[in-house]
């Protein structure tokens, strides 16, 4: 229970630090020294809410509906919706939205510049990671093609592999004279390879389990056939 608690709060301060990152400490607007009237004004998540949820429980929903959206586009929105940007324009008188409307076109070009910059460094980074998580799937597959070509080569050096109790009995009677060490590396090969190669859930122990073992894996084979 404790290791999923500490799970989820790990998650929860990771969604917080991606979807607050300008508000949370060394964010953009971590310094302003902002008073309880603008506080007042730009409060509307309710306190009983849960993290993640009003403000911003929507903005995973958008991405999923609204997937080739831009950054500029989604932002845009995601303000407007958020801020309370018109009721704050309506408040001004014809001549000050005027002005306003002429800001926002002034720096329009340099805002979806701003967005598309952050948009190519997003993309680039997804790019990044997906190539590096190729790389290492890739990197395992060649491990484990490199192991099974091991195990595979060892099994075929002692006459292997085994597919039959008599066959066990074959192997035992060829290494007859060998060290008990040598007798237990070759059927501890047989077990890997019924292991990893025949899928068998089959495991290590004394020289005398594992041959019990292995041949009992035979002998459960011919009678479920």
């Amino acid at each position: 229970m404790t290791d999923t608690i500490k799970a989820l709060a790990s998650e929860a301060i990771v969604v917080t630090e991606r979807q607050l990152c300008d508000f949370v400490k060394g964010g953009k607007y971590d310094s302003m020294n902002v008073n309880d009237v603008v506080r007042e004004e730009i409060r509307h998540c309710p306190l009983n809410n849960l993290i993640g949820e009003s403000s911003f429980g929507d903005f995973d929903y958008d991405l999923s509906k609204r997937r080739h959206a831009s950054l500029h586009n989604r932002s845009a929105v995601h303000v407007i919706k958020r801020n309370k940007t018109m009721k704050f324009l309506n408040k001004k008188s014809v001549a000050q939205q005027g002005r306003i409307l002429s800001l926002a076109r002034k720096f329009r070009q340099k805002y979806r510049q701003h967005n598309r910059d952050l948009e190519e460094k997003a993309s680039s980074e997804i790019k990044r990671r997906f190539v590096f998580n190729q790389d290492k799937k890739i990197q395992k597959r060649l491990a484990e093609i490199s192991k099974n070509a091991n195990i595979i080569e060892a099994v075929q050096k002692q006459d292997g592999p085994c597919r039959s109790s008599q066959e066990v009995d074959d192997l035992l009677e060829r290494l007859r004279g060998k060290s008990q060490k040598f007798i237990t590396e070759a059927i501890k090969n047989e077990i890997r390879y019924q292991k990893v190669i025949a899928k068998k859930k089959l495991k290590f122990g004394t020289l005398e389990f594992m041959v019990q073992t292995l041949k009992n894996s035979f002998d459960s084979d011919i009678a479920s056939n």
